[in-house]
């Protein structure tokens, strides 16, 4: 048929069919060399709401005895375990990947950051209260500061930790993908025998479900483990420089706090003078009786007594805390001697 085609009209087909194999081969092409989409660790159309639905298939299944039906439901439910870690492996592999894409900028940002305040272009200080502020104001701000003190001291601590995770993760991520294939072959193996069977028992499906859920755990963890190994030296670089742009902002949230203790401290002083000098000139033998002169009074020592437990509350938590400080800077630098 082709033989009896004009001449225009077979170039145009011979153009039109390499056209074809081109944008083919291009089509294979970007397949091949695409960036895996996220998996699902091979769960297929396994879902928690498929369990949570075979669970109650179960317990409404009535020719089922009291104890096999309780037997299977377990087999379920650490099925749905499985799947729930799956889940939460593949949010950490995210996570890491994340941290990996992203961290170089974060880093270069809190470097920069660190070196304007180390220029002296420090942030904005909160708003402190009005000059004419009562104490009870004073002590709100004072109140709030202190507890994002606590928060960021809490953070500093948390980084810490998982700076000391990563010295051990090495040995710790070998020793675990070794366990983690191991799991994997006999679980694979478990499956294949599985899956062979024909018209399952109750307690065989839910076996099958359940070693499909391990797989896809266990496939989880593995991407996990992998990628915490390839995001270690960037996540120990992410971790310490964020340790140390939340040190600087504690350091900024404490000045903030002792100015607004000396504020409280004098507010204090001021209403304690402010009481002696009206007593001052008094007949104390003539005015003791008066209940309103003894509650002021009473308030005043009391007032005093609190200034001086609170002054020295402060002296000897800053004591402890440079201490503790020193101590923090003694193990840092101990450890990176030992690292170098």
């Amino acid at each position: 048929m082709m033989r009896n085609l004009p001449r225009i009209d077979r170039h145009l087909f011979f153009v039109a069919l390499l056209g074809a194999l081109l944008f083919g081969s291009i089509r294979s092409a970007d397949a091949q060399t695409a960036p895996p989409p996220p998996s699902n660790s091979g769960r297929g159309d396994l879902t928690s709401a498929v369990v949570e639905k075979k669970i109650e298939e179960i317990q409404a299944n009535q020719s089922l005895a009291d104890a096999e039906r309780a037997a299977i439901v377990k087999v379920l439910e650490e099925a749905n375990a499985n799947l729930n870690a799956a889940a939460d492996f593949d949010s950490q592999t995210v996570s890491l990947r994340n941290d990996l894409e992203k961290g170089p900028a974060e880093i270069s940002q809190i470097r920069e950051e660190l070196d304007r305040r180390h220029d002296g272009k420090l942030p904005a200080k909160p708003p402190s209260p009005p000059k004419d502020a009562k104490e009870e104001q004073v002590e709100a701000v004072l109140t709030a500061e202190r507890t994002r003190a606590a928060e960021i001291t809490q953070k500093i601590r948390d980084w810490d930790r998982q700076l000391s995770e990563l010295d051990s993760l090495p040995v710790t991520n070998r020793e675990r993908l070794t366990e983690v294939s191991r799991l994997l072959s006999e679980a694979e193996a478990k499956s294949t025998n599985q899956t062979s069977k024909i018209n399952q028992s109750p307690n065989e499906e839910a076996a099958q479900i359940d070693t499909q859920a391990t797989l896809a755990s266990l496939r989880s963890e593995q991407q996990m483990l992998e990628q915490e190994s390839l995001s270690r030296d960037l996540r120990r670089d992410l971790l310490e420089a964020r340790r140390d742009l939340a040190q600087s902002d504690l350091d900024l949230a404490r000045e903030s706090i002792s100015e607004l203790e000396s504020r409280t401290q004098s507010l204090m002083s001021a209403r304690i003078s402010e009481a002696e000098q009206l007593l001052g000139d008094q007949d104390l033998e003539k005015i003791s009786h008066n209940t309103l002169v003894s509650q002021l009074l009473s308030e005043t020592k009391e007032l005093a007594l609190k200034n001086q437990d609170i002054l020295s509350e402060i002296g000897r938590g800053e004591t402890a805390l440079r201490v503790a400080e020193s101590e923090l800077d003694r193990v840092r630098r101990d450890y990176e001697n030992i690292r170098t």
